[in-house]
This record gives structure tokens, C-alpha cells and sequence, in this order.
């Protein structure tokens, strides 16, 4: 029961903030253009420059301040959904899909839309710590119900979440990227890549494509996990390494490596944009 509030929770706080950006962002650059030539306004103006304005912007992941449930520690907003990190280190992906609906609604932009959850965790490992790295430019706010003590403002962004040493050996970072959330996994010389194993509930099943990539089974319909890729450093050089999912039981994946050299370490990046169908992302 704690954790559907939790998870209803975020969903609600994930679309209010956003929608409180957006319409903040507009606002300033509104109030900038005060007081000039009407001639002279710039079309960056109009709801379409700034949602592109928007949409090249370097987001990141904003940690909790006290604005969210306190068993989040780090949220990256997406196009399609959300991406939470728990104090334990568990990711929640929330996925969003638009309904069909009538071309009226469609132009009100009243369309409903549908929730899917799914959670990642790190069967066997453990998180000692969860602590942003790379703190970008981007600065978010929030104002989020009206407590102004719930308020938040001028809060940093970062590139990266350091999970730490997950298992003997490995570990574990994720990145934000404009549309989704990397996992890297660092596995160091010598460490058994076969106790890195990452269990997806919420899946209603998981499949390998012939391309390489999990196929995961939701009320959405089937969101994909795109083929890993894998690399050693030779100094400068980046040589590439043969890498593929390995599926375990139901809704648990992990990894296998050929063609390494023992004495470097590997990284692993299955480099999810999660896809939804039509080609959308998470």
C-alpha cells in the first residue's frame, strides 16, 4: 500500500513540476521581452520556440530537497516519463502513454493518458551510497502544492548518479541524458561479471529480439531495451567488446562478454532509451 501511494505520488509530483517549469521558463522570457518594440519581439515567444527551448535543454537529475516523498533521492525528467532513484538505490521508471481520442479533444489537448511503473533493482548487490556527479548549468525549481515550506527553488542538476560498488568489483553509475537514463556498469579486472543481474518488476515478461534487444511485456504494450554495448580503453583507444543480454527466469536480465582482455576493465552500457511503440521513447 506504501509504495502505490509512493508511486501515484511521484506521478503526480512529476507532471505538476514539469508543467510548473514550462510555464515558468515562458513566463521569463515574457517578462524579458517587456518594454521593447512590438516590431522587434522575437518569434521565441510563441509556446513552439520555447517547448523547443525546452526540449534542447540539459536537464539532469535534481535531487531531493524536500519537495518530493523523502524516499526519493534523485529524479530525471524524459519526454515520455520519469526515472526515480530510492534511497536504496532502486529505479522507478514511469511511463506515460497518450490515449486515442477524438480530434476535438486532441485539439484541447484533453486527451488522457496512461501509467505503467516499472522498477529496476540489483538483485544480490547492495547500495551503500546514492550521490549526484558532474553538476550542470541547469538550475530547476519547484513550487509544488501550497506549502511554501514544500517550495523549492534554484536547485542543481547532475549528469550522473554514483551508485557505488553494487557488487564486488562493479559499478554502477546512471546518466541522464535529454530522453533517458544510462546505466554504466565499471566491471573491474577480475570480477564476476555473472552476479551483475538487474530484476525488472513491473515486466509482465521479458524476450530477446532477434536484434538484442528485451522486449519487456506491459499494460502499455512491449517497451524495448536496445542492444548493449560494451568497450576496454587501451590508453586513448576505445576498443569495442562483443556484449549481449542474457535473460534469467521471468523478469531478470544480465550480461556476457567475449573477446576481452582479462587485464582491463569493461564497461557496460546497454544505453536504454526505453522504446515505446511507434518508436517512442521513455
Amino acid at each position: 500500500m506504501l509504495k502505490r501511494c509512493f508511486l501515484s505520488f511521484v506521478v503526480v509530483a512529476c507532471l505538476l513540476s514539469l508543467m510548473w517549469f514550462a510555464s515558468n521558463r515562458q513566463s521569463t522570457a515574457s517578462k524579458a521581452q517587456a518594454g521593447t518594440d512590438p516590431s522587434s519581439v522575437s518569434s521565441s515567444l510563441t509556446k513552439e520556440a520555447v517547448s523547443a527551448k525546452l526540449a534542447t535543454l540539459e536537464r539532469g537529475w535534481v535531487k531531493n530537497e524536500g519537495q518530493w516523498d523523502q524516499r526519493a533521492v534523485f529524479s530525471a525528467p524524459g519526454y515520455f516519463g520519469t526515472t526515480w532513484v530510492t534511497k536504496y538505490g532502486e529505479l522507478l521508471h514511469v511511463a506515460t502513454k497518450k490515449e486515442e481520442c477524438q480530434k476535438q479533444a486532441q485539439k484541447e489537448k484533453t486527451c488522457p493518458s496512461k501509467s505503467w511503473v516499472l522498477s529496476e533493482r540489483w538483485v544480490g548487490g547492495k547500495v551503500k551510497t546514492v550521490k549526484g556527479e558532474e553538476e550542470l548549468g541547469t538550475k530547476v525549481s519547484y513550487f509544488i502544492g501550497n506549502d511554501p515550506s514544500k517550495h523549492r527553488s534554484n536547485l542543481p542538476t547532475y549528469r550522473y548518479v554514483s551508485l557505488g560498488e553494487v557488487w564486488p568489483g562493479v559499478e554502477v553509475k546512471l546518466k541522464a541524458t535529454q530522453k533517458t537514463v544510462e546505466k554504466l556498469f565499471y566491471v573491474q579486472p577480475g570480477a564476476d561479471l555473472s552476479q551483475v543481474q538487474v530484476e525488472l518488476k513491473g515486466a509482465e515478461g521479458l524476450k530477446l529480439s532477434e536484434d538484442g534487444e528485451i522486449i519487456i511485456k506491459t499494460g502499455l504494450g512491449e517497451l524495448k531495451l536496445s542492444k548493449p554495448v560494451a568497450w576496454q580503453e587501451k590508453g586513448e583507444e576505445k576498443v569495442p567488446v562483443e556484449v549481449s543480454y542474457k535473460l534469467i527466469g521471468k523478469n531478470r536480465y544480465s550480461f556476457e562478454v567475449a573477446k576481452v582482455d582479462p587485464s582491463l576493465p569493461i564497461v557496460i552500457d546497454p544505453n536504454p532509451p526505453i522504446h515505446l511503440p511507434g518508436g517512442n521513447e521513455l
